[in-house]
This record gives C-alpha cells, structure tokens and sequence, in this order.
C-alpha cells in the first residue's frame, strides 16, 4: 500500500469515528508522509495501524484519531528511527 493509500484509510479512522478535524487528516497525512528518511518504519507503523479494528482507535484532543493500543514495536522503530536524524 502506498504512503497516500494509507493516509486514505487511517484519516477514514477519523471519519468513522466523527473527529473534529477529520476532514483535515489527509492534507496533514499527506504531509507527515514527504519525510525524507525512515520511510520503510512510516510505512510499517501505519500499515499496522490500519490493520487495527475502529474499537482501538479514539479521537484525540487535537480533533483526529489516534491508534490506543497495539502497534508500539513498529511505532517505536519509527521513532527510533526518527531520533538517529
């Protein structure tokens, strides 16, 4: 899956869970994605993420869905990652 198909299927998390700012998700999605680096652990935690059902995802106080249980390896990669730049 692409890094703009996963953009379309975490920001539909936001959606179904009617989040505040969810029609905003994939421009911002969209954008987070350009990282130049540590693109193969992005598109791990995500994928895994996606995989998630609605029932572990939750909208947070910034008005988008977030993931709240599951997925803390890939996540952690990523920020690993992330923190070597």
């Amino acid at each position: 899956m692409s890094p703009l198909d996963q953009c379309a299927s975490i920001c539909a998390k936001s959606t179904e869970l009617k989040c505040q700012r969810a029609a905003e998700c994939e421009t911002m999605c969209k954008q987070s994605m350009v990282l130049p680096a540590c693109k193969r652990e992005m598109v791990a935690a995500n994928e895994c993420m996606i995989a998630q059902p609605i029932s572990k995802w939750a909208c947070t106080p910034d008005g988008l869905a977030a993931i709240t249980g599951g997925c803390e390896a890939a996540q952690e990669k990523f920020v690993a990652c992330l923190s070597t730049m």
